[in-house]
């Protein structure tokens, strides 16, 4: 007896991934996006978009292994082509990228990247002065322009709970200076955002010159898409820390930037190691 013919071949598992990968897109284009286009407050929109490309990332990591069609790929690039999203300049305003689709990542002639690949091989603290001059960032401001809200992309929430205290020597106008450094996070990720408590501090001859409190939505960690596994913190509207976490020595340190008097644009002024102390 021949077996009865079937009405439609069983779909495959790449077949299968594809669809669900299309729905997962397709949900998140009918809803956020819409929501985007519905706001009118710039503060508003940028808080959206951040959350957007959050949840790009996620579903995209979520399905890491599953093969997307040419076809789908090039109907999702039509598609945010013709509806671009915003992201988000040093400034905090929006602003338009050409192709979203591509992975919010480094400016391609900048090499400090390429030197991070040391960075979980480093057990001594020796070591850590020259991996930092060799991350060091030429183009700062192109970086930050580049990253996005914390959402532990890095995986790197953990160990930066707690408080963080340590001495930086920067130079400022030919001026060596010693601070004083104090770094506080509680905060748990709630919906993709970084939610909590966080606190940084910065003395100069036991005066504090700066105290920077957060609360709620932490804006003032950022990070990388992709590309680099370093968390840069916001520790004042002047200043920005560049920090990696050395994992043997439950450490962190860093390169500090500043806006030099004058000027809209930072530079680099010195490292910073910090220990934990709570």
């Amino acid at each position: 007896m021949l077996a009865p013919k079937l009405d439609g071949a069983p779909k495959t598992l790449d077949a299968q991934n594809d669809i669900q990968l299309k729905e997962k897109l397709q949900a998140l284009t009918d809803s956020d996006i819409a929501d985007y286009y519905r706001l009118k407050n710039l503060e508003d929109k940028y808080t959206k978009a951040d959350e957007i490309l959050g949840k790009i990332m996620t579903i995209f990591l979520t399905d890491l292994g599953l093969r997307v069609s040419k076809r789908t790929e090039e109907q999702i690039h039509q598609a945010l082509e013709k509806n671009p999203l915003p992201t988000s300049n040093s400034k905090g305003l929006v602003a338009k990228t050409e192709n979203i689709t591509k992975p919010i990542g480094i400016p391609k002639d900048d090499k400090w990247t390429i030197n991070e690949k040391p960075l979980h091989e480093i057990s001594n603290e020796r070591d850590i002065p020259d991996f930092l001059e060799k991350v060091k960032i030429d183009k700062i401001d192109e970086a930050l322009k580049s990253s996005v809200s914390f959402a532990n992309r890095t995986s790197t929430l953990d160990a930066l709970k707690g408080k963080f205290s340590g001495t930086s020597q920067v130079k400022i106008e030919e001026k060596i200076h010693l601070w004083d450094l104090d770094l506080f996070l509680n905060a748990e990720m709630v919906g993709g955002v970084l939610t909590g408590k966080a606190q940084i501090k910065m003395a100069e001859n036991g005066k504090i010159f700066s105290d920077s409190s957060h609360g709620g939505d932490i804006r003032a960690f950022r990070e990388f898409t992709l590309g680099s596994e370093a968390v840069f913190i916001n520790a004042s509207p002047n200043v920005v820390f560049q920090l990696y976490y050395f994992k043997s020595m439950d450490t962190l340190s860093g390169n500090i930037y500043q806006k030099i008097r004058g000027s809209e644009t930072f530079s680099y002024i010195g490292t910073l190691r910090l220990r934990r102390s709570e």
